[in-house]
Parts: structure tokens; C-alpha cells; sequence
């Protein structure tokens, strides 16, 4: 793994997929950059082989200003998969601060236009903090997913709904949304 990254104080426009993607680190801190016309997610953890993961990530203090600019994928601001695999470890993800001011595009595989979007939909995935982030686009709820995750605050956002709720969980542990 990776141990150590800073990316920060930057421009990331439009790239070909991912603004970030972590297939395995630690301690990696992306701070005050801006993201503009992402292709697809914005921050993506995707281990693809069983030993991946990120443990100790922190998504702070950014501006977005479009992402989901690939028709063919569903994009979110944070997207966290493994593809099956149950022996990846993730763990201590801190999504803070951020602001969004332009939500994704819309397409055939956009689930909402609403800016503030969370996937982490994995096997036994832990301590994920979504906190103080401002989306400045109104969508259909819900808008964060999280699934097999223990260990979940959601605190503090605010993300404009005109339909449905903030989050959704299934076989999740100690979720906190407030």
C-alpha cells in the first residue's frame, strides 16, 4: 500500500474517470482542491484485488463543480466498491467540509441531481464520517447509500431534497445521521 499521500491546494479538471481513486493506502489527506467536470466520481475507493483497501482518508475542505460527465457510469461525489471481494479493508474515511456547486450530469445512470452523493456499499466497511459538507443542488433523496458498513455519522450537511430521505442503510451498525 501507499502510505503518506497528499494532494492538495490543486486543479483536477476534466479527466478521462476518477478525480481521486484509492485501490490501496493509508493515510491520504485530498484538501482544498478544486474538482471540475469529473468524468465520473469524484473520490472513488476501489481495491480490485482482495489485499486493496484505504484506511485513515481524508476528502476536505474541496470545491466541486461537476462531476458524472460519462454518460455510461453512475458518478457520486465519494464511491466506495469492492466488486465482491470481503477481505478488502476500509476503514476511517472522512468526507468534510466540502462544498458542491455543481451536481452531476445528468444521464440514463444518474440516480439523482442532487449534489452530495455517497455509495459505500461493500462487505463489513467501517467508520465513515460525512460531515459539514454543502451541496448547493437540490435532488431526489436518497442520496448517500450505505450498505454493510459499520460505524456510520452523517452529521451536519446540508443537501437540499425534493424528494425522499438523506440516507439509506441496510445491514449497517452504528449509524448516527442527524
Amino acid at each position: 500500500w501507499a502510505d503518506g499521500i497528499s494532494f492538495h491546494d490543486s486543479i483536477c479538471r476534466l479527466n478521462g474517470r476518477m478525480g481521486v481513486a484509492i485501490a490501496g493506502a493509508s493515510h491520504v489527506t485530498v484538501s482544498r482542491v478544486t474538482f471540475d467536470r469529473i468524468a465520473i466520481s469524484v473520490l472513488d475507493i476501489e481495491p480490485y484485488m482482495a489485499d486493496g483497501g484505504a484506511t485513515y482518508v481524508a476528502f476536505t475542505d474541496n470545491i466541486i463543480n461537476g462531476y458524472g460527465a460519462s454518460p455510461t457510469y453512475t458518478p457520486w461525489v465519494f464511491e466506495g466498491s469492492a466488486y465482491g471481494m470481503t477481505t478488502t479493508i476500509v476503514s476511517n474515511v472522512s468526507i468534510a467540509r466540502n462544498t458542491i456547486n455543481i451536481g452531476p450530469t445528468k444521464s440514463i445512470n444518474t440516480g439523482t441531481t442532487a449534489g452530495l452523493t455517497i455509495k459505500a456499499r461493500t462487505s463489513r466497511w467501517k467508520n465513515f464520517y460525512v460531515v459539514d459538507n454543502v451541496s448547493k443542488v437540490a435532488g431526489a433523496g436518497p442520496t448517500m447509500y450505505f450498505e454493510h458498513a459499520d460505524g456510520i455519522t452523517v452529521s451536519g450537511n446540508t443537501q437540499a431534497l425534493t424528494s425522499g430521505s438523506l440516507a439509506w442503510t441496510s445491514d449497517t451498525t452504528g449509524v448516527t445521521i442527524r
